[in-house]
């Protein structure tokens, strides 16, 4: 995790003082992500896949096979939206089904050999465009970057594992004979 020695306010100013610069940083990492993507669609040339298939395929990969709702958990999208990537890369023959021993109905989704030459050739080609935009940049600042958005995703995915309260207990409660009924209004 990233530990800073200067310590900004305790207080609940220095706290939404902390939470605007990370709406800010949350900011940046979105246009810096649309922005590789449009670079990355650039180096491709048209017609070739959506970044989401390309990222689906570099799981499978990476990982191994996967079912569908095992990916679409990996990702903040439905697994209706992931099953169209899906079909996408199995019509390219970039991606094969198999039987799945853990489940009857959910199928595996395997990396095909073409899909795995597929996705080598993007990534030399996007090696080239990465090296031109990590020219100049300190190395230091780029680990430490990685380093703080690492943090704050894990601290967003234990945010989002914690148990939703329910707003009606977060309420003070009434003091019993201080509601009346409608009837008892008129």
């Amino acid at each position: 995790m990233v530990r800073s020695r200067a310590r900004g306010p305790r207080d609940a100013k220095g706290s939404e003082a902390l939470a605007d610069r990370l709406r800010a940083l949350g900011n940046e990492v979105t246009a810096l992500h649309f922005r590789l993507i449009a670079a990355l669609e650039r180096v491709h040339g048209p017609g070739a896949f959506s970044y989401g298939g390309r990222a689906l395929l570099r799981n499978l990969v990476e990982l191994g096979p996967r079912t569908v709702p095992e990916l679409a958990r990996m990702r903040p999208v439905s697994r209706q939206y992931v099953q169209q990537l899906v079909d996408d890369l199995a019509a390219r023959r970039l991606v094969s089904f198999e039987d799945n021993p853990a489940h009857r109905r959910s199928k595996l989704v395997r990396a095909t050999a073409e899909g795995r030459r597929t996705l080598a050739s993007m990534l030399r080609r996007e090696a080239s465009l990465l090296a031109r935009i990590a020219r100049g940049l300190d190395p230091l600042d780029v680990e430490r970057a990685l380093a703080l958005l690492r943090a704050a995703r894990e601290r967003t995915d234990r945010a989002l594992a914690a148990p939703r309260r329910n707003p009606a207990e977060t309420r003070p409660k009434r003091r019993a004979g201080r509601r009346r009924d409608r009837a008892d209004r008129i």
